[in-house]
């Protein structure tokens, strides 16, 4: 009798506190409220820090998320911050990335759900690939990548090359002057643009 006693009568701070460990450990489906929640910090309402209109989130992107579009390091750092999670354990949220370099501080944000397999980053749906708007760090990389000749990689550099303005010298058929080069490494470097995953920049 007196154990049946001890189990009804047990401190209410007591039965507070299994109930908040188990709601971190298993958060509620759907939207996770301040009440639902103890851990409200983790489990928030979806949102993008990131700015919409930067463009510098494209080849960020295009990179494979590997270098900072600001100061051109690999040095990258990334974060899951969770807005909810559905009933067959699908979460969704933002994964924040953060340039850990020394005085640069640069990050953004993206979107993503679970339930998305084909474009876990649904807001980058419509988005082109390839070297459009790459700076001139990232097309060094790219070109590294590609194992183009020191010449081209030399006239990158020199002539502060991004990649809009090869894809521009490439339309106007000036490409080959530009870099001093001729037009069988054109067709290379042709090549390498068209590549699908040839701008991504991971290590």
């Amino acid at each position: 009798m007196n154990v049946f006693k001890s189990c009804f009568s047990r401190d209410k701070e007591v039965v507070e506190f299994t109930a908040r460990s188990s709601m971190i450990i298993s958060p509620v489906s759907g939207r996770v409220t301040e009440i639902d929640d103890p851990n409200k910090d983790v489990w928030r309402e979806q949102y993008s820090s990131g700015d919409q209109k930067d463009k510098s989130r494209i080849p960020f992107w295009n990179s494979g998320f590997s270098a900072c579009p600001k100061c051109g390091e690999r040095n990258m750092d990334r974060f899951e911050e969770r807005a909810g999670i559905r009933y067959n354990g699908e979460t969704y949220g933002t994964e924040v990335f953060m340039c850990k370099t020394k005085d640069c501080k640069w990050s953004t944000s993206f979107k993503f759900d679970d339930a998305n397999t084909d474009n876990w980053h649904s807001e980058t749906a419509g988005w082109p690939r390839g070297i459009l708007h790459f700076p001139n760090t990232y097309l060094l990389m790219w070109a590294d990548k590609h194992k183009l000749p020191p010449t081209v990689k030399h006239q990158i550099f020199i002539q502060k090359l991004d990649g809009n303005k090869i894809l521009k010298l490439l339309e106007e058929n000036k490409l080959a002057e530009t870099l001093k080069t001729n037009e069988k490494m054109v067709k290379r470097i042709k090549k390498a643009i068209d590549d699908r995953h040839g701008c991504i920049l991971l290590h």
